[in-house]
């Protein structure tokens, strides 16, 4: 499988507001599960698995969050992405007692338990790039914001997470 075949325009969130990270959680989790992608499951396992394993992230230019849970929630693989209108507070990773002021959520669904180490190893280096990141600080509309991510996953070469 193609690392870019998990993002789909209609899983983008633009302009998004929560008032808290679950909350947001809970928005991606139930267009995840309007699309039959997840199980009915899905949404408690990743709020529980976000509270005993927080996912935000530092990152430079545009602080990213990167929630994700067990194979055995997902119906069929893929990445929901969410730019808030305003940032959500998320517990830092690997460092419980700070948090993140996070503008940009990747929400991981992903159904195969080999899939997550290298999903969210390329992840990372695509949150490393400071270009990139400005570019989806800057994503006036959800298809910008997607486009920058393919392009830049893209540019990274070799995405592919499984062998089809």
């Amino acid at each position: 499988m193609n690392l870019l075949d998990l993002f789909d325009e209609q899983l983008v969130h633009f302009d998004c507001e929560a008032a808290s990270s679950e909350e947001l959680l809970e928005k991606m989790a139930n267009r995840l599960e309007k699309k039959n992608l997840v199980k009915d499951s899905y949404k408690r396992a990743i709020i529980e698995r976000e509270h005993k394993f927080p996912t935000g992230l530092p990152t430079k230019v545009i602080k990213i969050a990167l929630p994700h849970t067990d194979v055995e929630h997902v119906h069929q693989s893929c990445i929901s992405i969410a730019k808030l209108k305003e940032p959500v507070q998320f517990r830092e990773m690997g460092n419980n007692n700070s948090e993140v002021a996070v503008n940009l959520v990747f929400m991981l669904a992903l159904n195969g338990s080999q899939d997550h180490l290298k999903v969210i190893q390329k992840l990372i280096s695509l949150f490393s790039q400071e270009e990139v990141m400005q570019d989806l600080q800057k994503a006036s509309n959800k298809n910008e914001l997607l486009d920058t991510v393919l392009k830049a996953i893209q540019a990274m070469g070799d995405n592919m997470i499984t062998k089809n």
